[in-house]
């Protein structure tokens, strides 16, 4: 996410030296050593890739809502409730990752 972060570009899959790629989308890469918790988070690569995906926007959400105090913009009304079902997300994440432990 450093990328992204950085303003780099938008979506890490854009980032070709990102290991995102590799993660998320199965995408060869010879330079990357696989983390050894990889395997934990899936009983197969497309659930490891999708559980990936995951954790990288509970990652992001969880980070965006640190540095703002809304996460929405509209009536009040609008507001409340988008801020609320965020912080609902953020406080009950359910993945099989989180579950796990991991």
């Amino acid at each position: 996410m450093n990328p992204v972060k950085a303003g780099i570009v938008v979506n890490p899959e854009e980032y070709r030296w990102s290991s995102y790629q590799y993660y998320a989308l199965g995408k060869e890469n010879s330079l990357i050593t696989e983390n050894l918790f990889y395997t934990e988070i899936g009983k197969d690569e497309k659930e490891r890739q999708n559980n990936f995906k995951k954790l990288v926007v509970d990652q992001t959400v969880s980070d965006h809502l640190d540095r703002i105090d809304s996460i929405a913009v509209g009536s009040n009304n609008f507001i409340y409730n988008a801020n609320r079902k965020a912080k609902y997300h953020e406080v009950n994440k359910n993945t099989p990752y989180r579950k796990r432990g991991i």
